[in-house]
C-alpha cells in the first residue's frame, strides 16, 4: 500500500511497527495504532483486511509484503515491495 505520508518538522511522530498479523488483528494493536501517526506493517500480514483495519484507525498505513503474502492473491499491486 502506497502511502502519501510526508514527515513535518512540527514535534515527534509516533510509528507503530508491527509484522505477522497472518491475518488478524489483536484489538489491543489497533488501540496502539489509534495513537500513533504511522503504522508500518513488516510483512506476513496476510489478509487486506489487515491493512484497512489499520489504516481506519491512524488513516496512514505503509507495508512490504512478508514471505506469506502471496503475490497475485490479495496482495497484489497496492503493496509496495521495498
Amino acid at each position: 500500500m502506497a502511502s502519501n505520508w510526508i514527515p513535518t518538522a512540527s514535534g515527534p511522530v509516533r510509528v507503530a511497527v508491527l509484522s505477522d498479523t497472518h491475518g488478524y488483528v489483536c484489538p489491543n494493536v489497533l488501540e496502539v495504532a489509534s495513537t500513533c501517526d504511522i503504522v508500518v506493517h513488516a510483512g506476513d500480514i496476510g489478509s487486506a483486511r489487515v491493512l484497512q483495519r489499520l489504516q481506519e484507525v491512524t488513516g496512514e498505513v505503509l507495508a512490504v509484503r512478508g514471505n506469506n503474502d502471496v503475490p497475485g492473491l490479495w496482495a497484489g499491486d497496492e503493496l509496495e515491495v521495498l
